[in-house]
């Protein structure tokens, strides 16, 4: 499976540090020059609209995506355990979440009733175009509404798409965001998903 992680070039730091889990989990992640733009949270849903519309344009099956803060919480060899463990069939997989909903699925998932963070997860080429057209539509939005971010940002648009699609959690929680400044916030952000 091809992944992409999302980096604004000037962040060489973050750069820097999630391309060394990368290597530390024998992954080969290729980077996505994130946009630039103001609001940030704006750039952001930009960028990841920009990693899904390549991977379509690409033809991958699926697509793994990180943020560049990504950390993850867990070890090579059950990395390697988990990802083998994705189910027959999915439209999206959470690697990092802020799970507030879900329903119990099987040993390894959760079905997603409503989560949020896009820090790390899967999309299947079948749900590329209602993923895309959902988040361009909440970028429009957002453009013409910006301080109504907490609608509109990505992890909040998606998730009316959560209950009727196929969208599953680990339960072991394989990644968060790691703390460190967010041009976005601008400022330093903690965070625990």
């Amino acid at each position: 499976m091809h992944a992409f992680y999302i980096n604004l070039d000037h962040r060489t730091d973050r750069r820097a540090e999630v391309e060394k889990e990368f290597e530390e989990k024998g992954l080969t992640v290729e980077r996505f020059p994130a946009t630039q733009y103001s609001p940030g949270a704006i750039g952001c849903n930009l960028s990841h609209i920009g990693v899904l519309n390549l991977a379509k344009e690409r033809g991958y099956e699926s697509v793994m995506i990180f943020e560049d803060d990504f950390q993850f919480l867990i070890s090579k060899s059950e990395w390697d355990d988990l990802i083998a463990k994705l189910p027959a069939s999915y439209d999206v997989v959470m690697l990092s979440y802020n799970l507030v909903a879900s329903t119990p699925h099987d040993d390894t998932f959760h079905r997603v009733q409503e989560v949020q963070t896009t820090s790390g997860y899967i999309v299947h080429s079948r749900f590329y175009d209602k993923l895309i057209a959902r988040w361009e539509e909440g970028a429009r939005l957002f453009m013409q509404n910006p301080t109504m971010d907490w609608v509109y940002i990505l992890d909040q648009y998606w998730k009316p798409l959560q209950p009727e699609a196929e969208w599953f959690a680990y339960k072991v929680r394989i990644g968060k965001q790691r703390p460190s400044f967010s041009d976005i916030a601008g400022r330093f952000a903690e965070r625990d998903t």
